[in-house]
């Protein structure tokens, strides 16, 4: 898969339902989201996250936060209020122009679009927190994943915390995921989007991994010290994911 297709992915699902989009809860799927019950959630989440900084004594400052994958931006809104500047990156027009819209009243949140597999619209020691749940599980070239993690590393300051999500192994009778290739196949052959997302419960989104082994030989390679990987049931019970937490 190309960057261009993954593209394309997330522009159908910012079209069809933007916020089950960002946060894949089964029961809140097909439009079923309360907006203010959605932005809560991210308040939760990040509330969680600075339970586990306090006692990992990192980052050492709060200037920037990236909330990579941000979507609508549920994320970059609650990490706005623990940072001078929380800024939200996505790889869809259509969501970078919602997460503008629907957080317009938080001054230190910024959207940027992103349409490449590096992230090289940021410099060096960039950010003190680099935050990505729930979005490199969703790249199905591994290749661009690994790149991203690259960059995540390159990007991020002394000192800083880097904390991201990604599965660690899928069954293999759990990799071909039909439901994405008969969305994408039916889509091909002229079937609308909407038709398919809210009558035959298909999207096109998939599920990918990338081994632990190899999450380390990126982090080593790029000089990154590891201070914690947590086994993290993010991807459901039958496929092992992992949460790694990171400093350099």
């Amino acid at each position: 898969m190309s960057i261009k297709d993954l593209q394309r992915d997330w522009e159908d699902m910012a079209e069809l339902d933007p916020l089950w989009a960002i946060i894949s809860v089964p029961e809140k799927q097909y439009k079923k989201w309360d907006i203010e019950e959605f932005f809560k959630t991210g308040e939760i989440e990040i509330e969680r996250l600075f339970t586990i900084i306090n006692k990992l004594g990192n980052p050492k400052n709060y200037h920037r936060a990236l909330d990579f994958g941000c979507g609508v931006g549920r994320l970059t809104r609650a990490l706005s209020k623990k940072f001078e500047e929380s800024i939200g990156v996505d790889i869809s027009s259509k969501m970078i122009s919602l997460a503008n819209e629907m957080n317009s009243s938080y001054v230190n949140c910024k959207f940027q679009l992103n349409e490449n597999s590096n992230l090289k619209i940021f410099e060096n020691d960039y950010f003190d927190l680099i935050y990505s749940i729930i979005v490199l599980q969703h790249i199905s070239d591994p290749e661009i994943t690994k790149s991203y993690i690259s960059e995540f590393v390159r990007i991020l300051n002394k000192d800083g915390l880097l904390v991201f999500q990604i599965p660690s192994y899928i069954p293999p009778s759990m990799r071909i995921q039909t439901g994405a290739m008969e969305f994408s196949n039916l889509r091909r052959g002229g079937e609308d989007s909407k038709f398919l997302y809210e009558k035959r419960k298909l999207n096109p989104i998939r599920m990918n991994f990338l081994p632990e082994a190899e999450v380390i030989r990126i982090l080593m390679k790029q000089k990154a010290k590891i201070l914690e990987i947590k086994n993290d049931g993010m991807a459901g019970s039958e496929i092992e994911s992992r949460t790694y937490y990171i400093t350099k």
